[in-house]
């Protein structure tokens, strides 16, 4: 990821107001929107071309981007053990979520090769918190897309996803 110069000040702004302990953005792009392979993954994904969350993305999330050093801390910081959740075990242990930072700007660069959609394919498959292993192979299969570099995409992808599901079931890789 890649900030916007006002980012961190913007992402602050409710902590220091008072109006919250933590805060997230919502506010992320795409910074590679001019590759192919990088605008077919969020198309896989079901967002626009060049932001990384749908207009009607919620104004709460489990998912802190800022937070009070105190709130951190009363609850030992991150789980260690929670792997790619780490940041999402925070608002399980305080039970509270993060609010959005209005204005906090920052981009997401996705996959821009085949070979790297491949891999990310295969390491999306294997994160059961989000889809489910077998949630993150017909997530995979669908929605297939009109775009004419998509189907390439769509096979690289489901081919990657296939891999990782198997790798799961037949060798116990899984990632949290």
């Amino acid at each position: 990821m890649t900030f916007d110069r006002d980012f961190v000040g913007n992402l602050i702004k409710p902590i220091l107001a008072g109006s919250a302990i933590g805060t997230f953005s919502k506010e992320e792009y795409l910074a590679n929107k001019d590759n192919v392979w990088a605008v077919c993954w969020n198309l896989n994904r079901g967002l626009p071309k060049d932001r990384m969350h749908s207009k009607d993305y919620p104004n709460h999330q489990p998912v802190f981007r800022a937070i009070l050093k105190s709130e951190f801390e009363k609850v030992g910081g991150f789980d260690e053990k929670a792997g790619y959740t780490d940041d999402w075990s925070l608002s399980q242990r305080l039970g509270v979520e993060a609010i959005v930072a209005p204005g906090a700007i920052f981009f997401h660069k996705n996959p821009d090769s085949l070979k790297d959609v491949f891999v990310q394919a295969k390491w999306t498959a294997k994160r059961k918190y989000k889809f489910g292993i077998i949630g993150g192979l017909i997530k995979a299969l669908f929605p297939i897309k009109l775009l004419p570099a998509f189907l390439i995409f769509k096979i690289v992808f489901i081919l990657g996803a296939t891999i990782g599901v198997l790798e799961y079931f037949l060798f116990g890789k899984g990632y949290k």
